[in-house]
């Protein structure tokens, strides 16, 4: 199945999130989104073909926008979205003819009887991803005769070993005093106590804020390996980025290679 997003310009104030309830049945979140923006979404739309090419339709783009002006008082259309994007998810069979109905939990299924056995995974999300993991590492080492059991759960994502936001930042700008302090609490949004990592070695500035460190740190440890990769999957610094600064960046890792 298909599920696209929209994003507009900020809709409401405050960080709060809405959860729509639509007449068929599905909900749709309403989400602040990269400061300026509210993000819209998602949708359920069968799809078959290369998942590299799912794309927002038509029929997506009317249901989400009517979702959205059915529940408030500000309107929106489609001349308000600034971008978009899909993916593209499997669903497990279970039976139900309504593609919303169809359960979002996975299965893994353990192939024992083999030289070299190996697990399949079907169904499973971004949201379940840590646990599904868990689980699936701990049939390996089972499969493969380790006692080795999964620690993940409890333990932070790299730059995520902090308690608290504020005391970061702090810390940040008591260290780096010379710099722009929104651009310093922009890195540490994002890469929490790696952004020191950036902030030692930031070099050039490509454009708006976006400098040679912080693409050399995406591309050296988040494997990033084009400007779209940088921009979007990355980041979402293409919302907020000119289309001379999104040149440059290309043009600085062609030169880099």
């Amino acid at each position: 199945m298909k599920g696209s997003h929209i994003i507009v310009p900020r809709q409401y104030e405050g960080d709060h999130c809405y959860l729509l309830q639509g007449a068929d049945g599905r909900v749709v979140f309403v989400i602040p989104y990269e400061q300026n923006f509210t993000l819209i979404g998602t949708t359920d739309e069968e799809f078959s073909g290369d998942p590299y090419e799912a794309s927002l339709s038509d029929t997506e783009q009317d249901y989400l926008i009517a979702a959205f002006n059915d529940s408030f008082e500000a309107s929106i259309s489609a001349i308000d979205i600034v971008s978009h994007y899909s993916g593209v998810r499997p669903l497990l069979e279970d039976g139900e003819g309504e593609a919303s109905a169809v359960t979002r939990d996975y299965k893994i299924h353990s192939h024992k009887n083999y030289t070299n056995p190996f697990v399949s995974i079907f169904g499973g999300k971004l949201t379940t991803y840590r646990t599904l993991s868990d689980k699936c590492s701990d049939i390996v080492c089972k499969m493969i005769g380790r006692g080795a059991k999964s620690w993940t759960q409890n333990a932070a994502l790299p730059g995520g070993d902090f308690d608290d936001f504020d005391a970061l930042i702090a810390q940040y700008q008591e260290k780096y005093p010379q710099i722009n302090p929104q651009f310093v609490h922009r890195l540490a949004r994002a890469y929490g106590t790696r952004a020191g990592m950036i902030l030692d070695t930031l070099g050039v500035e490509i454009g708006e804020g976006l400098y040679a460190g912080e693409v050399d740190y995406l591309v050296r440890y988040e494997w990033a390996r084009s400007a779209e990769d940088i921009l979007w999957r990355r980041s979402k610094l293409g919302l907020h980025l000119s289309a001379q600064t999104q040149e440059k960046l290309e043009e600085y890792l062609r030169d880099d290679r």
